[in-house]
């Protein structure tokens, strides 16, 4: 129900001007990134890239889909937390559900932290979720999929990192420089492919 709430919004347009543009929202993301002080020239310029790359569209966009902004009167699915509302491309949705719903499952007490739920719970939740929403049903082209929705969702996991309190200081400038070096080496191969033309 979820995915195709999430496929329904994604297929209804506004008209220009009406709500903002989505990538306006992720600058705001790559912003702290740059004002943390952790990540290069380069790796922020990068990242300016990768999210002025993401085509411009003129339908809806919710800004941080997931579970926790999602519920339930009278049997229909209700969203909350509009506060991100915009226009653009899924990849903007995607990105941010795939952050909380697949990446945060994968840290001890992550995803009872952010939905209340179980680690294992949420991410059946995000297999059946994503399945649905791509219609794909093939685990090699899922798999590449999910592998492009990685990458994406450094835009919002690089600068989230930084003002974690649970991250010790010198653990996390570690952190910062394995995660810069994961992303260049993604954008090289995602720019060499093509892929940051065609997002989906």
């Amino acid at each position: 129900r979820m995915a195709k709430l999430l496929v329904k919004l994604h297929s209804t347009k506004f008209e220009n001007g009406v709500l903002p543009d989505g990538r306006g929202n992720l600058h705001m993301w790559a912003n702290i990134a740059e004002q943390s002080g952790y990540y290069s020239d380069e790796v922020i310029s990068k990242l300016r890239n990768l999210i002025n790359s993401i085509p411009y569209r003129n339908t809806f966009i919710h800004g941080d889909f997931h579970p926790s902004n999602i519920m339930v009167m009278n049997d229909e699915l209700i969203l909350i937390d509009m506060t991100d509302v915009s226009v653009g491309d899924p990849i903007i949705d995607l990105l941010g559900s795939y952050q909380i719903m697949k990446l945060v499952p994968q840290r001890p007490g992550g995803a009872e932290r952010y939905t209340g739920m179980s680690n294992e719970m949420l991410l059946k939740l995000w297999s059946l979720f994503i399945k649905e929403y791509t219609g794909i049903t093939n685990k090699d082209e899922l798999d590449e999929y999910e592998q492009k929705l990685k990458f994406y969702a450094l835009i919002r996991s690089m600068p989230g990192i930084t003002f974690s309190e649970l991250i010790p200081k010198e653990v996390l400038i570690k952190l910062t420089k394995e995660v810069s070096n994961s992303f260049l080496k993604g954008y090289d191969i995602m720019s060499n492919s093509l892929s940051l033309k065609k997002v989906k």
